[in-house]
């Protein structure tokens, strides 16, 4: 995850691992992600994303110097 984490205000790693990732991450998530095919686009800033739809979700990844790390988590619309 890049941190901070926006989650209703910006959050550290420690809030993330101990009160959201179960929240945000079930076993449900964590298999559709697994075994799920994403979109790779670029944003409007020019940086990579790539977006997985699990159900009614959707979760958004974005490159950093060390890799995709998770930005934000919204509505499959």
């Amino acid at each position: 995850t890049k941190f901070p984490f926006y989650w209703g205000e910006m959050r550290d790693a420690a809030y993330f691992q101990k009160n959201l990732y179960s929240k945000i991450f079930t076993p449900k998530v964590r298999n559709c992600l697994a075994r799920g095919k994403g979109a790779y686009a670029r944003n409007p800033q020019g940086e990579a994303d790539y977006t997985l739809f699990c159900g009614e979700a959707l979760f958004l990844f974005t490159r950093t110097t060390d890799g995709f790390r998770f930005i934000e988590e919204g509505v499959n619309d």
